[in-house]
């Protein structure tokens, strides 16, 4: 057992109270063992580890390298110029460490999953997911099932910020069935499981230095960023992968050194968050150029501006930034600072002991989705000219089923109220769609 909260044993009950009942009679022996309670105790010489046996493990993917006889699940480095010559270069140097803890998603709707297995052997599983095609495909891989025996179905979800996107429940939803004999079994969260047990946010920590000339152009930039992937990796590499390849971000810094770390905790494993991990470290960026502008006692819009990429100039990664990749950020700061009234002041006093605080800060995301993820939609047309929409992406709020009606309803020049949105998801006749999240 690696983390507080990691299922150790199914209940299957006809009844709530019963399973209740049943699962507090279990009796489980635990012998202590050391507790990493963060990515940099878990990196200290000596430490207990994780998983003890990492280097005999299959990878379930081919571009994570965990690293055997320690808790690092994965590593990513990014090389820029020269780091060293940039800081000779630099007026003005600011350090930083900073720690943000995992948290939960908190969806209004916890975790949920229904599982049968018919006489036929066709698997159901009805789950509040927000990939249900990710579901069938990792069931089928996990049991050795056949594509066309299971069938996942998800109606509304009630919310889900990335939290819903693994598979978690529905396996153990499948076992459980499958230890009845195929009977309907229910798992639903507790809030309180729903945040001990369940994937949550990533916790980071960060020890950036930066340094920049006296005109506050930014000379070179080196990090360190620790991802607290729990216990188990899920898709803590990706979430790694995604920091590191977007590590200054959008400025404009010729030096860069970024080492991003996974590292394996004694926590709830991580998935992703709302902005794929960016806005952690988001925020340790932001903080150190508000350092450095304090340093320089330059206003800390103009340090964004000078140091905003733009076209024709090179990402961390070198890629080459054109206005189709990334837009006009100066153009997105002037528009911003008109809005908020920024010349006024950060700080105004309001009377009554209160302030009015003001800020801006700047955010780029890669989501590292696959290059292979797809979506795609079916349409049918009625004898009456009305038109039906099916979409395998999952409704939990964001509207996507109606921006598509709309959509389709601008391309065909048709009233809106003609266009029949199918609401829920079928595995059966909804068509692939990866999952539903990039926000």
């Amino acid at each position: 057992m690696r983390y507080y909260g990691e299922p150790v044993a199914i209940v299957v009950a006809d009844n709530e109270k019963t399973a209740a009942q049943a699962a507090f009679s279990i009796q489980v022996e635990y012998e202590p063992l050391a507790v990493l309670n963060s990515p940099s105790e878990a990196l200290q010489s000596g430490t207990a580890l994780v998983h003890e046996n990492l280097g005999s493990y299959k990878k379930m993917v081919t571009d994570i390298y965990p690293e055997p006889g320690t808790n690092i699940c994965d590593r990513k480095q990014i090389r820029k110029g020269d780091i060293q010559q940039g800081f000779e270069k630099s007026a003005v140097v600011v350090e930083g460490h900073f720690t943000l803890p995992q948290s939960d998603h908190i969806a209004m709707e916890t975790r949920a999953v229904q599982a049968k297995i018919d006489a036929d052997g066709t698997v159901f599983i009805r789950s509040s997911s927000q990939s249900p095609h990710g579901v069938k495909k990792q069931v089928c891989t996990v049991f050795g099932l056949d594509e066309g025996k299971v069938v996942v179905e998800v109606p509304f979800v009630g919310g889900g910020f990335g939290g819903k996107a693994p598979i978690q429940l529905e396996l153990l939803a499948y076992m459980a069935s499958r230890a009845v004999g195929g009977r309907e079994v229910r798992i639903l969260n507790s809030r309180g499981n729903d945040m001990v047990t369940s994937p949550c946010k990533l916790g980071l920590e960060a020890t950036i230095k930066m340094g920049a000339g006296m005109d506050g152009t930014i000379k070179a930039i080196q990090m360190t960023y620790l991802v607290d992937t729990g216990a188990y990796a899920d898709i803590g590499p990706r979430l790694t992968k995604a920091i590191a390849a977007d590590c200054t971000g959008p400025y404009h810094i010729e030096n860069v050194r970024c080492d991003a770390l996974c590292i394996y905790t004694n926590h709830p494993y991580a998935t992703s968050f709302r902005g794929f991990g960016h806005a952690s470290y988001t925020f340790y960026v932001e903080r150190m150029i508000d350092k450095l502008s304090r340093r320089l006692q330059m206003d800390p819009a103009l340090m964004r501006e000078k140091n905003a990429l733009q076209p024709g100039m090179l990402t961390p990664t070198q890629v080459k930034v054109t206005a189709s990749n990334f837009g006009n950020l100066i153009a997105c700061i002037t528009q911003l600072k008109q809005l908020i009234g920024w010349s006024a002041g950060e700080r105004l006093e309001i009377g009554g002991d209160k302030i009015r605080a003001k800020g801006i800060v700047c955010f780029w995301k890669t989501s590292d989705s696959p290059t292979d993820a797809v979506s795609g939609v079916f349409l049918t047309f009625n004898e009456d000219g009305s038109i039906n929409l099916n979409c395998g992406c999952v409704e939990y709020g964001p509207a996507m089923k109606t921006t598509l009606a709309q959509i389709l309803s601008e391309k065909m020049k048709m009233d809106i109220d003609r266009i029949f949105v199918n609401m829920d998801v079928n595995t059966k006749y909804s068509p692939k769609h990866w999952k539903t999240v990039p926000a």
